[in-house]
Order: structure tokens, then sequence, then C-alpha cells
């Protein structure tokens, strides 16, 4: 068999090798490394196509040559030198060194060479491969560069850092660290806070605390806050805030321990410093107000929003003329301002004007601030209401802190009886709880009903609030659709709950509204002082974020306001950083969960279904991470990234001779949005070769509301492509008939939530039968989702439902998984269960 001129040939060689030498050659070939061979006095004998493409060189530039016609001086005597001590101790060798190819490229590898021996048993060569490690070196040195640079900024640092193993042993410390243990002559590394303890018995109680609180982290299996004393060298005790963030390994167990502690002793007590000073300015009984020195106000006290009505964001950054009356001439403020100038001091009577409108008598004592140089930087104001006319003050307050449509406090009342209620519960060392609740729905009533309706719902609100509160509770009209309730005498936040569970049972029970009937349900955040805040705004604050907090949980509940709602963010953020890395380093998977016909059994296609594999966390609900996708905007780039996956999966199982029917893809509201979503399809079935009939495109009824617009063109976009198009999640929204029938769909999906329970809850036995009935009459195919029972697959085709998918069937699978159970399935067992 003739061997072709492009190799290195052992048939045109001489030597042991010549018999055999063609099938060698070939066996060679074969071969994806590197492959030579070199007679005793190192000319090379032979090599493999590997070698050839490897230098880039003609197999007539090798044969025959020594590496001193290949390669450079440098790397010619090293390969010498090298192949002298293999010849003169016969063997094996293996070394690095780099490679110079035809283009003048280095490239670093691992020579493995070993010698070979004639018949008459002398060395009569040798037989060398090639690793090719230039990629590993680099990776290695940009390791080696991060954790230099790391290991600076840790050092750098003003914190003190440690990282510990899974057992507990200091593997890492800064400088910051060291010299708060005095550990500086200490031998620390791989001890832990045990041994530690040993060697150094003045720091052993601190020790024992570090490993207590370690301990606990990993109990709690997540990052750990905690305030801890520790005492430094010269004995001084300082107040660390710490941080602990516990590493776990793929299979759950402890892996590292990070400890960041930040020394806040000095903030502390600046911050308790200012916190006696703000106790006495929020809680003086007279009004407090704090002036530059040109008499622009910088600062007030609850109780001057008490007394003259203007909140500190309605005042701070006006002149104090905003409170003048009118009363007093030109003259009468001149000498008042002389007076401070003379003596640093005015007191006196004065009438000023309420945010209300209302002229009244103040007591006003004013002072001069000076600076370090003398100079006057500000003025503070004291006074006292000294107003008698108490009846009129009276009906005043109605008309400005209730509101008109409810006969409810607004929030400005609110707002007073909060600051009493938290200086009443300051005194007698009790609690106070502000639940903040959003009515959900009530836009839909609104707009669907008119106005007069929401007025009136808003009506019977207020009226079932004051029902379900005590008398001296306080329930207010925020605004909106909110409004707020303030609990006082807590003792409990069980009791909080109750009242929670009451409001939510007591909003959601049915609504006439003169003659249509309607139903709201409400989100309710809770906070509670002190925990959560020490002034009525903070609380206000801290509710209404916990109120967000029981919308995402789905509505119609409540929260708790917690710490742990200040690391949500951060969780976000890491959730965020995770979500886009797992789109740069290939961390998502598609999941494919059948759909059957439930006529003969067959599969029709199948839902593909995406999924994060989190390197920590393992898989990740697509409930976790969806929302959070669509909000950032990355829904855009990984629905493009499930898209093509699911194209190529699908082309992959018809060419290996699978029928995996149509593959539907679920679109996310913000790439209809977006708009030109049908262009991303056609490039999807372009570079996969899928065609367009085996790809069906699923769209929320929810995403067709948001842009009717865009998703009305790129349904016609779609459907003129040949792609299928179905509404998923039907009956969760609130799209018209004569809408859906003008849109070029094919397929409705009944939403889980009415196949669940069939059929036996009559409700969503009613829903299901229309909507199967009316998909008939339009000619729209129906999918019913979640179906796990054979009853519930009974009734379906008893009812003309065409297809099914849920675990009666199959659960969703991996995309391997999932072409076994094609090749393996048989319609008939499935085809006999939904028909009972």
């Amino acid at each position: 068999m003739p061997v072709s001129s492009g190799h290195a040939s052992l048939s045109d060689a001489e030597g042991p090798f010549r018999p055999d030498g063609v099938f060698l050659q070939t066996v060679l070939d074969a071969i994806p490394a590197p492959v030579f061979f070199k007679d005793a006095t190192g000319r090379y004998l032979g090599c493999n196509t590997a070698f050839l493409e490897f230098l880039g060189y003609q197999a007539d530039r090798i044969l025959g040559k020594s590496v001193f016609d290949l390669s450079p001086q440098d790397l010619a005597a090293r390969y010498h030198a090298q192949d002298q001590v293999l010849f003169d101790q016969p063997g094996e060798q293996v070394y690095e060194a780099q490679v110079q190819n035809v283009r003048g490229e280095r490239r670093d590898v691992v020579f493995y060479k070993a010698t070979f021996r004639d018949a008459q048993g002398r060395v009569a060569g040798l037989v060398g491969t090639i690793l090719d490690i230039t990629d590993r070196k680099r990776a290695e040195g940009r390791v080696r560069d991060s954790e230099q640079r790391l290991g600076a900024l840790i050092e750098a640092l003003p914190d003190a850092v440690f990282f510990k193993d899974g057992l507990g042993r200091w593997l890492v410390t800064n400088g910051r660290a060291q010299a708060l243990f005095g550990l500086g002559d200490t031998a620390w590394y791989g001890l832990t806070d045990h041994q530690l303890a040993k060697l150094d018995p003045a720091h052993a109680e601190t020790y024992q605390t570090c490993a207590e609180n370690d301990e606990a982290v990993w109990r709690q299996g997540g990052a750990y806050q905690s305030s801890e004393v520790v005492e430094d060298p010269e004995g001084r005790r300082r107040i660390f805030d710490v941080t602990r963030i516990p590493l776990f390994g793929a299979a759950g167990e402890r892996d590292g321990l990070v400890v960041v502690g930040r020394d806040v002793t000095d903030r502390r007590v600046v911050e308790e410093r200012l916190r006696q000073a703000a106790t006495v300015f929020d809680n003086t009984i007279e009004g407090i107000s704090i002036t530059d020195r040109n008499g622009i106000i910088l600062s007030v006290n609850p109780a001057f929003s008490r007394i003259t009505g203007y909140a500190e964001s309605e005042v701070v950054g006006c002149h104090t003329r905003v409170l003048q009356s009118g009363r007093h001439s030109r003259d009468y403020y001149r000498a008042m301002w002389r007076t401070l100038a003379r003596t640093g001091q005015w007191q006196g009577e004065i009438w000023n004007r309420r945010k209300t409108g209302e002229v009244y008598p103040q007591w006003l004592t004013i002072g001069t601030v000076r600076n370090e140089e003398g100079e006057v930087s500000n003025y503070v104001a004291v006074f006292s209401d000294i107003s008698q006319i108490k009846d009129a003050q009276t009906q005043l307050e109605r008309l400005a802190h209730y509101d008109p449509l409810t006969g409810l406090p607004n929030r400005a009342l609110l707002d007073d009886r909060l600051e009493h209620a938290i200086s009443r519960a300051r005194r007698a060392g009790t609690s106070v709880a502000v639940l903040f609740l959003d009515l959900d729905g009530f836009k839909n009533v609104n707009d669907s009903l008119g106005h007069p309706a929401g007025d009136r719902l808003l009506q019977i609100v207020a009226e079932r609030l004051c029902a379900v509160l005590r008398k001296e509770d306080s329930v207010s009209r925020f605004g909106g659709d909110e409004f707020a309730v303030v609990l006082e005498d807590v003792v409990l936040g069980e009791a909080v709950s109750e009242v929670a569970e009451h409001i939510i049972d007591e909003i959601a029970r049915p609504l006439d509204l003169d003659g249509h009937g309607a139903r709201v349900s409400a989100s309710i955040g809770i906070a509670l002082f002190p925990r959560d805040g020490n002034d009525a705004t903070s609380l206000i604050k801290a509710a209404d974020t916990a109120m967000y907090r029981s919308k995402a949980l789905g509505r119609n509940t409540f929260s708790f306001h917690h710490e742990d709602m200040a690391q949500a963010a951060h969780r976000r953020l890491a959730l965020e950083h995770g979500l886009r890395q797992a789109l740069e380093q290939d961390g998502f998977e598609l999941w494919f969960q059948p759909q059957i016909d439930l006529r003969n059994g067959r599969v029709a296609g199948a839902e593909a279904l995406l999924r994060w594999r989190d390197p920590q966390r393992g898989l990740v609900s697509p409930a976790e991470f969806i929302p959070l996708a669509e909000e950032t905007g990355l829904i855009v780039p990984i629905g493009i990234w499930v898209l093509e996956e699911a194209c190529r999966a699908a082309r992959g199982w018809l060419d290996a001779g699978l029928a995996p029917g149509r593959i539907a893809v679920n679109v996310a509201a913000p790439q209809i949005e977006r708009g030109g979503f049908e262009h991303a399809v056609a490039r999807a079935l372009e570079v996969s070769g899928l065609p367009a009939t085996a790809l069906e495109v699923e769209i929320t009824e929810g995403s067709l509301l948001r842009s009717a617009d865009n998703a009305r063109r790129a349904v016609a976009a779609l459907r003129a492509q040949g792609v299928a198009v179905a509404i998923d999640d039907f009956g969760t929204g609130y799209s018209s008939l004569a809408y859906l029938k003008n849109l070029a769909i094919q397929t409705l999906k009944i939403d889980r939530e009415f196949v669940r329970d069939l059929p036996n809850d009559a409700g969503n036995l009613a829903i299901t039968r229309a909507v199967i009935a009316m998909c008939r009459s339009l000619g729209f195919a129906v999918v019913a989702e979640g179906v796990e029972e054979a009853g519930q697959a009974e009734f379906l085709v008893r009812e003309g439902c065409d297809l099914a998918q849920g675990y009666l069937f199959a659960r969703p699978m991996p995309g391997a998984e999932f072409a076994a159970w094609l090749a393996a399935y048989r319609p008939h067992v499935h085809a006999q269960a939904a028909n009972g």
C-alpha cells in the first residue's frame, strides 16, 4: 500500500521499521498527539501527521534532518543535550521545554521520549511524543497574578480578615488581623481557635467566642453578622462588627469560612452621643428648628412639625419667613436681629402662622451658635405653642388631618398619632406595630367599573378595617389604595399576625359595588417599634418595604420587616451576578417535558424548560431567578440562548431518528416588548437547520396584554415563517376572546391551576370545560398543563382536549434523558391511561 507523500514515511526509512513501515505509519497518523522518531545520531527517521501539523513543516523538511536543521540554536542545543543523556542512559525521559513552529511561534510543551533497540539489542534511536501545555502555563500564570493581587488587596484592607478551612484551621490573615491578636511572632498557620487559645491564654475567651460563632454560622448555613468585643494587645476593649460567610462544597461539606471584622468602637461612641442628642431633640415637647447664619432652615424636630403643621421635608431649605404671620412689622424683626447680634440671644412672644394658615402665638427663644473662629454659624430656635383657641384648632385639625372620602385620618394625622404612640411606648417599655396595607386588584376594579365604584370600594374597606380594630388602634388612608394601621401596647408579634390575618380575611370577602360583584385582597407589611425604627418615618418606610415583600410572595399575605431584609438587596445583587456568570459560563440547562396526544398516546411535542445549575446551590428554581431576569433585562439574552439551544437539541434528535414532535419554547414579556423577536427565531432556525414547523413559541397571556401591538406583530411574523404559536397560562389574565381570535395563534394552554383537583372541583371543572369548548369553536388546539392523575386525563379526553403534559406522563428531564425516554416510549401505554 503506498503512503501519502504528505507523511514523513517509515516505509522510506532504514532499519527495523522497514518491513511493517506502511502499517505502522497508518497507525501513527491515527494518533492525535505529535509523535516522532530519531536514529542514534539524532536525525529524524519519521513522524506522524500531528507532528507535521504542530510544527507546520512538510514531510521532506523533516526526514534525515537534525534538530539543528529545524530549530533555533538555543532550543536545538537543549534538545540535543537531552537526547544525549537519554542515549547514555537508555530508557524513558520526560522534561518541559519550548518548541518553535515554522511561523516563529514558541509553545510550551512536555517531551515524553524513550529509546528503542535493533535486533541485536543495541540502542537504535528514540521515539517521542509532545504534549502542548502552553494554555495551561498561561492559566497558571494568570492564577498566580490573581493570587498576588488578591493578597495585596486583603493586606490593604483596614478590616481584620481571616480565612479558615472547613475544620476551623487558620489559613489566611492580613496584618490588621495579626496585630489585633498579637500574632506577629506566633506560628498560627493551620491552627484552630482552640489551639491558639492554649498558646495565648490572655485571648482564650475571645478565641472561644470566635469558635462558637463560627459553629453557629455552619449550622445556619448562610452569612452571619455579629458584634464582638476583642481585647487588643494593649488591653483595650474594642468593638467589632463581624461578618462570617460559610463556603460549602458540592456535596454540602464544610469547605471554608471567610471572617471579616471591622473596628466600630469609635463610631459606636459617636453614635451613642448622637443618639442621646437626637433623643432629646426628637422627644422634647418644644418645637426646635436649626438654621444657618442667614436664617435658612436646616433641621426641625417632630414637635416643630406638630406645632407648625410643616413636615421637615417641607421647610428644610426654606427661610424662616415661611412661618411669619404678617402681624409684625419689619422694624419688629430688625430689632430682634439687632438683639441677637449684640447678646447672642432673643426671647419673647411672637405670632407665627401654621401650615394650615392659622395664626397662633408662640413663646420663642433664639440662641446663637458660633464656630471655632467665633463667627456665627447657626441659630437654634426653641418655641412652645401658647394658643388658647382650642375649639377652632380642633376643627382645623379635622380638616387638615382626615381623608374626606373615607373619614379616616390621613398620613399627616397618622404621623402625629404614631409619634405619640412611640413616645408612650418608649416611656412604658412596650412596642408599637405599623401595618402598611395595599389593595391587590383595586386598579382592575377602578378601570373596569369606574371611579365611583372604586371610591365605594375604598369606603367599604375603611369600614371593614375599623370593624376589625380596637378603639385604641389607629387606621388611616395614606392615599390611593394604601392604608396604614397603628397598633399600640403590642407585646408579641403573634398578636400582630392575628390582626393582619383578620384584616386579610375581612378584605377578601366579596364586595357589592352598586350591584356589581368584585373582590380584592390585601398585601400587608409590618414594622415594629423599636426593632425596625425609632420614629414614624422610619417605621412607615420599614412597613412599606415589608409590604412589597408580600407582593413578591404572591399577594394576599403579610410580611414582617426584619434585619435580614437589609441583606435582601445584597442577595439580589449576588443572584443577578450569578445569572450573568451562568450566561457567560454555560450554567444553564434545558429540560424537556413531553406533551402527549390524549387520543392515541403519541408524543406530540415537548416543552423546553429552563434550569440554572449554580456551582454553590445546585439547581435553582426558575421561580426564584426568572422574575429577576425579567426585571434586569437578562431574560432577553437568556431567552435567545433557550431558543437556540432548543432548536439545536431538536435538530439533533431528528438526525438521530427520533420523533420529538414540536418543541415549545417559552417567551417572556420583555422579549416581546423589545420588538424584533421574530428575527431571533428566524436566525435560530437557520443556524440549527430545524424546520419551522418543528418549533412552537409559547407566549403568556400577560405578555399579550403588556405589549399588545408588538405581540400582534410578532405572532403574525412567526406564523408567516411557519412557526406555531401558543398562548401559555390561559385564564390567568384578562384578554378578550375577540383579541385572541384576531391573533393567528394555534394553541391555548390551560393553566395548571384549573387542571388541579379535576374533576372534583366544580369551579375548575366548569372553567376547563368552557375553555375547551371555546377552543373547539375557534379552531384552537388545547393543551392541559399539570396533569398528574388518570382521572384528570380521562375527564380531559371526554371533553375533547387534544394534548396534555404533566407528571402522569413524564416529569421534566435533561436533554439526554429525554432522548432515552423518547426512544423507549410506547404510545399505547399512555393512551390506555388517558382513556381509562
